[in-house]
């Protein structure tokens, strides 16, 4: 197979799919890399659960963006890329954990074919379920709480 030609394919309709979205970065690059390093260039893109302007069933998904850092290694797609994702808004480490988790596991269903596209599809549709309920979990919590401490409140002489 001949490795260099396939991702430089696949990164070619990425950039078509993408456009503005799919970014080379140039800052150092994750230190869990360091045992299947990557070739070539490491990209950036902002995951968003929704398009703008598009709703998913009434959910308010606004306060979930994560970045998912990427690369080939010199044997992809017959192994997976090198991936890594951080939280920019509404997610915590364990929960980007758990869908980085979700990347990886897809990336081994999908070896010997592209999937870039797939992964960040993946992290969209995780960000749909699990990070749209993860903020409704974090909602309700910060309702019960407020709920709670009224009535402390208002025996402070509060409102």
């Amino acid at each position: 197979m001949d490795y260099e030609a396939e991702q430089q394919q696949e990164l070619e309709a990425l950039e078509a799919i993408f456009a503005d979205d799919l970014v080379e970065y140039k800052g150092s690059t994750p230190s869990a890399w360091a045992s299947n390093p990557p070739v070539g260039q490491v990209f950036i893109m902002r995951i968003l659960p929704v398009e703008e302007g598009e709703e998913v069933d009434g959910t308010s998904t606004e306060e979930l963006e994560m970045e998912l850092l990427f690369a080939h290694t010199a044997h992809y797609p017959e192994e997976p890329p090198c991936l890594y994702l951080d939280s920019v808004r509404g997610l915590t480490d364990s929960e980007i954990a758990r869908c980085l988790a979700h990347l990886q596991q897809q990336a081994q269903e999908n070896l010997g074919m592209a999937m870039i596209y797939t992964l960040v599809t993946a992290a969209k549709e995780w960000l749909r379920s699990e990070g749209g309920g993860a903020v409704a979990d974090r909602r309700r919590e910060a309702v019960a709480v407020a709920g709670a401490a009224a009535p402390l409140w208002g025996q402070l002489g509060g409102p």
